[in-house]
């Protein structure tokens, strides 16, 4: 195709400027990939300037479900200066029942009235099961040692948002609390805390402003493809296959915890692919389970 249109342009112009038509065109692709390298392939290359504070990334169970009457919340310490963004998981155990209004996250630092600090909301609509997403606000300058809370809920006029974030059950910070309508339970969220090191922020990752950045899924498809083209002996050595367990294990526990309150996981493997549910899932069930059970 490429020497097709090459040999069309290379023909079309007159003979006499032929030679000047065909210059201006290399100098213009010259130009143009100059430009691709420019504002696309540096930016995607470029140090973020963004550190990671506390990090816990294991979970096992969804919280209770975010609505009018229930909010979540966790505590941590900041290890650094310039908090800029919390990332945390959600589960929507019924993607196609998408609920109108917003999710709002909360700042605030622990003590001292809990003044809040940043407030984001984002649509409940857009909430997938099984995905993260950065809560982006400005660097917090002397951070450092503090200690904060973050929290997430809905308008009291939302009864059944569908909405809940992972956890494990298991407290694995002795500097973080999770919080159910302001009461500590045992347990902490799948979250993790960046610190901006930088000198000015300049992207929507560094906390130019106020924002909400989905990252994706907790497995995605790309490392999945790469995982399922090894050899089981491989793939069992993987972070990926740890991640697949814990998924597959935390998947579980959601279907139990929805039968003993008479509900129905609309993600369960029995019918997960008449929900549309995340491509990962359909091949998760197919591949994975069926080598655990050999």
């Amino acid at each position: 195709i490429a020497t097709l249109i090459s040999a069309g342009l290379y023909c079309m112009p007159p003979l006499r400027v032929r030679g000047t038509v065909m210059l201006f065109i290399a100098c213009l692709l010259v130009i143009m990939n100059f430009n691709l390298i420019v504002t696309i392939l540096k930016p995607a290359y470029a140090d973020t300037h963004l550190a990671i504070g506390e990090d816990q990334q294991y979970f096992a169970y969804p919280t209770p479900e975010i609505n009018g009457n229930t909010k979540i919340g966790q505590t941590f310490i900041a290890q650094q200066n310039n908090l800029c963004s919390i990332r945390a998981m959600f589960s929507n155990s019924n993607n196609n029942n998408k609920k109108d209004g917003n999710l709002i996250f909360v700042l605030t630092e622990s003590g001292g009235g809990k003044k809040i600090l940043q407030q984001i909301e984002y649509p409940l609509n857009q909430i997938e099961d099984f995905t993260r997403y950065f809560f982006v606000f400005p660097p917090i300058a002397d951070s450092l040692g503090k200690k904060y809370e973050f929290s997430f809920e809905v308008p009291s006029k939302i009864s059944d948002s569908g909405i809940a974030l992972w956890y494990e059950t298991t407290n694995c910070s002795a500097a973080g609390q999770l919080l159910i309508n302001n009461k500590t339970v045992p347990g902490i969220l799948y979250f993790t805390a960046y610190h901006f090191i930088g000198d000015v922020p300049r992207t929507d990752w560094q906390g130019i402003s106020a924002t909400v950045i989905r990252q994706g899924w907790y497995i995605t498809l790309p490392e999945l493809q790469f995982y399922n083209e090894r050899s089981k002996a491989f793939r069992c050595k993987t972070a990926t296959h740890e991640k697949m367990i814990r998924f597959d294990k935390a998947l579980n526990n959601r279907k139990v915890q929805a039968q003993k309150h008479g509900q129905t996981d609309h993600s369960s493997r029995d019918n997960h692919r008449q929900n549309n549910r995340p491509g990962w899932y359909n091949i998760h069930t197919e591949i994975f389970r069926k080598e655990q059970d050999i």
